[in-house]
């Protein structure tokens, strides 16, 4: 008999009382990839505008707040952002849940993709 045991793409998260479950299908993942690059790459030209002058303190901190809070929109849903502004009404802290909400999913990403290949190198193992 074969036996191979499937894990659930499911992912459950908790942020303060407000509970939201993701289905990381490979077409998710896909996206949340390109979520995260997009997010790199407009934060360092914000950054570099702040450097070189042509970007206000205040504006560039204002920019990097409603990115986050767009980007916590895509990844949990609409509404998430302005929800956890109602909580905490703090722009700041939609950076600090962005980075993480991202290294958390990052990181249970990486279990369910050890969890495939401890299932393949078992099998190899028992011949």
């Amino acid at each position: 008999m074969i036996k191979i045991n499937v894990e659930s793409t499911q992912i459950p998260i908790e942020i303060g009382e407000l509970k939201v479950t993701i289905d990381a299908t490979a077409e998710w993942e896909a996206k949340y990839k390109k979520l995260k690059e997009d997010f790199d790459k407009k934060t360092a030209a914000i950054s570099k505008k702040t450097e070189d002058g042509s970007l206000k303190t205040e504006t560039a901190d204002k920019q990097y707040f409603d990115l986050a809070g767009k980007s916590i929109d895509a990844i949990l849903g609409a509404g998430t952002a302005e929800h956890l502004l109602s909580i905490s009404p703090n722009p700041r802290i939609l950076s600090g849940c962005y980075f993480s909400i991202k290294n958390a999913l990052d990181a249970e990403l990486d279990l369910m993709l050890v969890g495939v290949h401890k299932e393949k190198i078992n099998r190899y193992l028992k011949g």
